[in-house]
């Protein structure tokens, strides 16, 4: 969140690290590693005595490999469908680090989805709706909270296979939708006061827990309300999933 830029670097003869940020922890703009903290970090080892650059011996224990995102495999490890993306990556006793560290990718069921579909359309099914042969697809997803960011060759709903016409009568129940504003409305002040009033947001069709994000940003809120204060001018990305990976969005701004 642009709060906390950290580099450390080592090597026998010395330790150093560099935090940039600020003393209460709020955000600074173009606040990374990569910005603010490496810049210093050169500076220090600029004047550092000659004697304090030495050279680090790569250990043997730590090879490199290519590693296909979204689901953090060695490239020879998987298909070629499931590589989206493939990046070079540090291994560490031959064993690949999670490409991403997500505490809540078990209920966006990213990494690779497993579903049903028609054997001759290829379109998705249930058993419930389900007419002659089936098939099982897997398909490899990035977490739904990127995926505003990706291509559109790799988004979800790209990615995914829509429903059969035999199930639509049995999904359309449960498609997700976000009731309280509409998409691309404009928010004003109250004509009697000069703030922004609460907006109170319901989601419809959800299964389970749902996860909404401000702008990125995930909400405490988790239920099928959200109560959306205190909103300063600027434009807004609201993103709502739920526990079977559906997800909707809309877009909105504040005005004074």
């Amino acid at each position: 969140g642009n709060r906390d830029a950290w580099v450390l670097a080592s090597n026998s003869a010395v330790t150093i690290g560099v935090w940039v940020g600020q003393p209460d922890g709020s955000y600074l703009a173009e606040n990374s590693g990569r910005n603010a903290a490496v810049p210093i970090l050169n500076q220090i080892l600029a004047i550092l005595p000659e004697h304090y650059h030495q050279a680090v011996n790569q250990p043997h224990t730590v090879t490199q490999a290519n590693i296909c995102w979204p689901l953090g495999y060695q490239q020879d490890n998987q298909s070629n469908q499931d590589c989206h993306q493939s990046k070079a990556a540090y291994l560490l006793d031959g064993m690949a680090p999670p490409t991403f560290s997500d505490p809540m990718r078990h209920a966006f069921t990213g990494g690779q989805l497993t579903m049903m579909v028609d054997g001759v359309t290829g379109l998705r099914v249930t058993p419930d709706c389900a007419q002659g042969n089936t098939q099982i697809l897997k398909k490899a997803v990035w977490p739904v909270i990127l995926d505003r960011w990706l291509p559109l060759s790799l988004r979800r709903k790209h990615l995914i296979p829509a429903f059969s016409p035999a199930c639509q009568l049995l999904v359309s129940g449960s498609q997700l939708a976000i009731a309280g504003i509409h998409d691309r409305a404009i928010i004003y002040p109250e004509v009697t006061a000069n703030s922004i009033p609460d907006i109170k947001l319901e989601l419809e069709g959800g299964s389970g827990d749902n996860y909404w994000f401000l702008n990125g940003q995930l909400l405490a809120q988790n239920g099928d309300q959200v109560i959306l204060s205190n909103l300063k001018p600027g434009s807004y990305h609201l993103h709502v999933t739920d526990s079977s990976a559906q997800q909707t969005a809309i877009e909105f701004t504040v005005k004074k």
